[in-house]
């Protein structure tokens, strides 16, 4: 495998023209960004809608042309023919020719790959094994199931044996088998030294699969490093005889996670920390009926919640 990075960008942007009331203007969907992929690292790419994630996907695929900036994929120029050939990409709403069978679909994707006859028909042979197909290898595409689909896409995208895999909402639709499922066959290929970047919006999904994620937000990468998120923290729940009049975060400078009534979630850092809370809702007015203190791991889903609102407040 090579030394440098699966996918590196420097500075990458895009613009789409947009008319608004009869005029022409420019929306830039992909900011400036740079980042770094490494072999055999699942990225996460994560994001609220519109925030630029599949745009970027297709910056890096070669399916859109970047407007400035660096792109190498594989070690190569993004679009050039040795890029396109390290790198596999399956979209959000993969398609099929529905009426041809899976075995005659992996067949016909091995041949636009210039394979010649015998090395097609061993390859469509491993892949129906690679990804479960076999016992529906003369199935037709239209009658698959969404996760059977699934593995078929991931297939197509695995014909020349890539180095580097995109994946855009893979999880669409899955029930619970085909997610675990899905799973597995993203972790053997990240095993055997594949670099995944894989957009989803079930992000307890992706949380099961790694660790490591980059975060788009109006089209510019921002740092969701655990320590920025702040996932491994201590928790304090309190029950309240009644809340100040001029609001909580006016009495307390610790981070509010939920409040429903007059109970609240604090984030602190220690429980050294529990002892002047208390005395500082006393100051307010306020008295602790009940806490409850424990150490709490945050899920990636609950972060990403938190760090949208502290963007959309402008923080």
């Amino acid at each position: 495998m090579q030394d440098e990075s699966a996918i590196r960008c420097h500075q990458v942007s895009k613009s789409y023209r947009a008319r608004w009331f009869g005029k022409n203007r420019y929306v830039r969907a992909v900011d400036g960004i740079s980042l770094s992929v490494g072999y055999g690292r699942i990225i996460g790419l994560i994001g609220p809608n519109g925030a630029g994630k599949t745009t970027l996907m297709n910056l890096i695929a070669g399916v859109l042309h970047l407007d400035s900036g660096n792109l190498l994929v594989g070690g190569h120029p993004v679009g050039s023919r040795e890029a396109k050939r390290s790198l596999g990409y399956v979209p959000e709403f993969p398609a099929f020719l529905e009426n041809y069978k899976v075995e005659a679909t992996l067949g016909y994707h091995a041949a636009l790959c210039h394979l010649s006859r015998s090395r097609r028909r061993r390859r469509t042979g491993e892949l129906l094994d690679q990804f479960g197909l076999y016992d529906m290898r003369t199935r037709r595409c239209g009658m698959l199931s969404q996760g059977n689909r699934q593995r078929l896409a991931l297939a197509i995208a695995c014909v020349m044996q890539p180095g580097i895999l995109i994946l855009d909402e893979p999880s669409n639709g899955l029930d619970p088998v085909g997610l675990a499922d899905l799973r597995e066959i993203i972790r053997r290929l990240s095993e055997q030294g594949t670099a995944v970047l894989i957009s989803s919006h079930r992000l307890d999904e992706l949380e099961k699969l790694t660790s490591d994620f980059i975060g788009i937000w109006n089209g510019r990468a921002v740092d969701v490093s655990k320590s920025l998120f702040g996932r491994d923290g201590h928790v304090l729940k309190l029950n309240l005889d009644r809340l100040p009049p001029e609001g909580l975060s006016r009495v307390l400078p610790h981070e509010i996670l939920s409040q429903s009534g007059t109970e609240v979630t604090l984030r602190i850092g220690s429980p050294a920390e529990i002892a002047s809370v208390v005395a500082q809702l006393a100051a307010g007015g306020v008295t602790v009926r009940h806490l409850q203190y424990g150490d709490k791991e945050e899920s990636i889903e609950d972060a990403f919640l938190r760090l949208s609102r502290k963007r959309g407040a402008g923080e």
